[in-house]
């Protein structure tokens, strides 16, 4: 989708829904189209949507910070806390 130079589109939502949105369900605007493409996303993997999308977020780190808050904590427990079985 090639956009005119200089041409700016960042609507509030207010303006998307009441403008562009309306405006295209009643078919009162064409040109629309032309910025507000269509595009059935249950037909479409997520990397192929069009877009400037952050890239992925990596999920390691945050499990490796929870796998070694549960380790340090732990065996933090167990030097606080020691629990002896047997004869007293």
């Amino acid at each position: 989708m090639e956009l005119p130079p200089g041409f700016r589109f960042r609507p509030t939502d207010a303006e998307l829904v009441n403008h562009y949105l309306e405006e295209k369900i009643a078919g009162r605007i064409k040109s629309a189209d032309e910025v507000i493409s269509e595009i059935d996303i249950c037909k479409s993997e997520p990397w192929d949507l069009p877009g400037d999308l952050p890239a992925p977020k990596s999920y390691l780190l945050p499990l490796l910070h929870c796998l070694i808050h549960l380790f340090v904590c732990d065996l933090w427990s167990v030097f606080v806390f020691p629990i002896f079985f047997g004869k007293n």
